[in-house]
């Protein structure tokens, strides 16, 4: 696959936006433009198929098609993606989500291309009073059946879809002031309220207050949540645009355990 250098590589992303099924994968010093047609053709079982219960759906299981996200970044990377890296998914309009790269590595989600069967890659979203989702040019979806660990975490929030650009980034570090005061038990549930605000919020909510999509910063999201009740957090993480129709955050049904935890640790966090 033919190199191209940074300053073409900004030029060239933004053509190929423009180009129905095409994406791009880079990291630090390689990026590769690529078809959703020429995933088919690449070797060692990159391209493959599964049936996926998506709870964004929450019917009948789907069979999706498209690229093994670990086999397809090892194809082109090697294997030092797997190394402190987040793996950064860009939709066509501009939103980004944040992965871990040993999640990816651990629970290999499938990065969609088609719906088998189908001509058209969408579905009608019952979350949005059955609107059709346009899905492509990728989507990534994971086998919560087949890793049931995941459902218990609540990833259900990163399946990004219209997905344009994927890059490597290396994991930033640890943000100390949001790490809980040394009083708390690492076991207890202020740290593990922290682990679940860095899995499931700090992709948006950063200390930064220019967040993607105008995202309140965390330290207003902990003020909110001191004076938000369990109740109402739950409904609001199920469906957030029922609340404020133009938001851009994702539907989050995390565990009411991990819920808890995370209101515990922003009532601690809005305190200091």
């Amino acid at each position: 696959m033919k190199y191209i250098g940074p300053t073409l590589a900004l030029f060239w992303f933004s053509a190929t936006q423009l180009l129905a099924g095409s994406f791009v994968l880079e990291s630090e010093k390689e990026t590769h433009q690529l078809s959703t047609d020429q995933l088919k053709h690449l070797n060692d079982g990159i391209f493959g198929s599964q049936l996926i219960k998506d709870p964004h759906v929450t019917k009948a299981p789907i069979k999706f098609e498209g690229a093994y996200l670990d086999k397809l970044l090892t194809h082109f990377f090697g294997k030092k993606w797997t190394k402190n890296q987040l793996v950064v998914f860009e939709a066509s309009d501009g939103y980004k989500v944040k992965i871990r790269s040993q999640l990816i590595s651990q629970y290999q989600p499938l990065l969609a291309t088609g719906i088998v069967g189908k001509d058209r890659f969408s579905f009608a979203d019952e979350y949005q009073q059955g609107k059709v989702q346009e899905l492509g040019p990728l989507y990534l979806v994971w086998n919560l059946e087949k890793y049931p660990k995941l459902q218990k975490e609540g990833s259900t929030q990163n399946w990004p879809y219209k997905v344009v650009k994927i890059s490597l980034l290396k994991s930033a570090p640890e943000d100390q002031e949001l790490v809980p005061n040394s009083k708390h038990p690492p076991s207890g549930q202020i740290h593990l309220g922290y682990k679940g605000f860095k899995n499931h919020c700090y992709t948006c909510h950063t200390l930064n207050a220019e967040n993607p999509h105008g995202a309140p910063s965390a330290k207003v999201l902990f003020q909110m949540l001191k004076v938000r009740g369990l109740v109402w957090l739950e409904k609001y993480l199920q469906n957030p645009r029922a609340w404020t129709p133009s938001s851009s955050m994702p539907s989050l049904r995390l565990p009411r355990e991990t819920i808890k935890n995370i209101r515990a640790y922003s009532i601690e966090q809005a305190s200091k």
